[in-house]
């Protein structure tokens, strides 16, 4: 089964998340307060599912990209969009090549990218290009003990331990990092500016 067809399965029983994130939760009204005295200020929302994080945003005003693979929750988001005439532009794709990735995205286009508990280490750099200078990174994804390739995580769908504020050193000024467990898995957040 393709990820397009695990994901399209998922939302279409109903079975992914679909409240905001904690994290995003706290954050989101500092960052509205930020992106709406910026004209034209744009957000892409990486693997946004039916909105969960896209829908505030665009409730506020900010004109939100929103990317995902699966049809079922972008059309789910569509639709609420469309009853609710907000500034919301789907894009279907899955961003398997970095290469394909960057071309789509654009270079110095957004001000703000969220990418919740969605890791492809490749697409980092990419997402750096595709902020705009002094944007912000909004990064939150699961962490597993050990290392990459080992038995607990065997194909690396996880954060190493210390593994964040390596990928993001590079293109990024860390403003908040934080590695803890919650009441069910251990997380990984980050915020992080565009140098």
């Amino acid at each position: 089964m393709s990820e397009r067809e695990r994901w399209n399965k998922k939302w279409s029983a109903g079975e992914a998340p679909q409240a905001p994130s904690p994290f995003f939760a706290r954050l989101a009204p500092r960052l509205i307060r930020s992106l709406r005295t910026r004209p034209g200020a744009r957000v892409l929302d990486l693997a946004s599912g039916p909105g969960r994080h896209s829908l505030p945003l665009a409730r506020a005003g900010i004109a939100v990209d929103a990317l995902d693979c699966s049809s079922v929750a972008l059309a789910q988001l569509a639709q609420t969009a469309g009853r609710e005439v907000l500034p919301i532009h789907t894009i279907e794709t899955e961003l398997g090549d970095p290469e394909d990735a960057a071309a789509l995205l654009g270079s110095a286009r957004y001000d703000v990218v969220l990418d919740f508990f969605f890791l492809d280490r490749a697409l980092i750099p990419v997402l750096a290009r595709a902020l705009k200078p002094g944007g912000l990174l909004v990064f939150e994804t699961r962490l597993a003990p050990g290392e990459i390739g080992s038995a607990v995580n065997p194909k690396g769908y996880w954060l190493a331990p210390g593994e964040l504020a390596r990928l993001l050193w590079r293109d990024f000024d860390l403003l908040a990092l934080s590695e803890r467990p919650t009441s069910t898995k251990w997380i990984a957040q980050a915020i992080a500016r565009r140098r």
